[in-house]
């Protein structure tokens, strides 16, 4: 349950785009979908090794901004990967995502980047001003509206966590970690109405999204936990 919780991007938001809408590279067209291949392959440090080889030889200012950008996304990706490590690429993807932030401060992904690995180093605060800055750049930004979600999840403002997801689906319906994440806090808040909904949730996730690992294991668990309760309530009336 932890990765789906801790971490804010996922591959498929990154693969689409981080930059989506902002300044990308006008040339060496070559490196960066390499990059992004190597993301979808699953593999992360061999993408990490080649965006830090980019950004650290380019002396474009925008293109630099966007390549830090996509260098702390990497970094957050790697964190949620390889969770032993989590503090030390969430340290780095801060540091490069700054840069980007100010080579180019109205970059909305960079903030986005920014807040991500906030929130991962625990720097709630931090973490949900830098979230604000990338909404305010572009308001459909689903990434930075699930981040804002765990960071109300983990402060136990299940509603203003409830809501936030629900507008991050509006962008993203599909993206497994926000349907897991709208059940887990509906079964926080507790409500019976909440309680049919996150089992509808539990459900898609396990058969749909899910990947079979962990977390589909601790979904099959909330909807045998949550059908337990439905039935004691209506044995009560």
């Amino acid at each position: 349950m932890w990765s789906l919780l801790a971490g804010a991007l996922t591959l498929a938001t990154f693969l689409s785009g981080c930059t989506s809408g902002e300044t990308e590279p006008a040339e060496d067209k070559e490196d960066l979908p390499a990059a992004r291949r190597l993301i979808q392959e699953g593999k992360l440090e061999e993408a990490h090794r080649l965006l830090k080889r980019l950004v650290q030889d380019e002396k474009r200012v925008a293109v630099r901004a966007v390549l830090s950008t996509e260098l702390a996304t990497v970094l957050c990706l790697r964190a949620d990967a390889e969770p032993k490590s989590a503090k030390v690429f969430h340290n780095e993807a801060a540091g490069w995502a700054r840069k980007a932030i100010a080579d180019a401060p109205g970059l909305a992904a960079a903030q986005e980047a920014l807040g991500t690995a906030l929130l991962g180093l625990d720097r709630l605060d931090e973490a949900m001003v830098a979230l604000q800055e990338a909404l305010a750049a572009d308001a459909r930004r689903p990434a930075a509206l699930r981040a804002m979600g765990l960071i109300e999840y983990r402060r136990r403002r299940y509603t203003e966590a409830i809501g936030r997801y629900r507008q991050a689906r509006v962008y993203a319906p599909d993206d497994p970690r926000l349907v897991y994440n709208l059940a887990v806090a509906l079964e926080a808040r507790g409500r019976l109405e909440d309680l049919g909904e996150a089992k509808v949730l539990y459900r898609l996730y396990v058969r749909e999204l899910g990947t079979g690992g962990a977390e589909t294991g601790e979904a099959e668990k909330a909807i045998e936990a949550i059908t337990r309760r439905l039935e004691a309530e209506k044995n009560r009336r």
